[in-house]
């Protein structure tokens, strides 16, 4: 599954919304992980930085 999201989505939420999914296991979304995260696209590359309460700013 891709997701897609905005940049003000909070990820940790989703993460929990996801997981509560009868047979998801795991997301892929690891809010408290990273401390950035590199997004590139064809015309333009973002870098959104952790801000340590599961939202990615960007």
């Amino acid at each position: 599954m891709d997701l897609s999201g905005d940049p003000s989505m909070d990820y940790r939420e989703k993460a929990a919304q996801l997981k509560s999914l009868t047979g998801v296991v795991e997301t892929g979304l690891f809010p408290d992980f990273c401390e950035k995260i590199i997004v590139g696209g064809p015309d333009v590359v973002r870098v959104a930085e952790n801000n340590k309460r599961g939202h990615l700013m960007i």
